[in-house]
């Protein structure tokens, strides 16, 4: 006996009830951009609002200064209010050898601006070096931290 051949759709490798291949993938693709969206959206609103909570009414330099101290606890270096501007600087210094320039400079540029004569307004090269020395000092202090979480510190 001769076997009975397959009908026709018995055959098919895809049809229009099951979802093709490109279907699949533009999903994935799809979910896969979004999920990085959101990931980046989030870890920008957290930088944002780590660095800029309770921080109004300050200048830059102050600012500059008291962000040394959020990120020095990030990163688990014990400050205390009782230390002062010096012995802050070389305890985050000690740390993060890294930032050791910005640092010094923020907090140079922090006692002049705090402990200093009096002055009509803040100098504007004051803020300006201010937060270039924080833009670099943040990433001395992120470099620092993947340092530690990758067991190189």
């Amino acid at each position: 006996p001769t076997p009975i051949p397959p009908m026709p759709q018995d055959t098919q490798v895809d049809s229009d009830d099951s979802p093709g291949v490109l279907r699949i993938v533009f999903w994935f693709i799809l979910v896969l951009v979004i999920t990085v969206f959101v990931l980046a959206g989030g870890v920008a609103f957290t930088i944002w609002w780590v660095e800029h909570r309770g921080l109004g009414g300050l200048n830059l330099v102050e600012k500059a200064y008291a962000r040394l101290g959020i990120y020095g606890k990030w990163l688990g270096i014990r400050l205390t209010p009782e230390d002062t501007p010096e012995e802050r600087r070389r305890e985050l210094a000690k740390n993060v050898p890294d930032g050791k320039k910005p640092i010094n400079d923020i907090t140079y540029l922090y006692v002049e601006n705090r402990f200093g004569p009096p002055r009509p307004k803040d100098k504007p090269a004051d803020e300006t070096e201010a937060k270039h020395a924080w833009s670099e000092a943040r990433l001395a202090f992120i470099r620092r931290k993947f340092q530690k979480w990758f067991g190189r510190a």
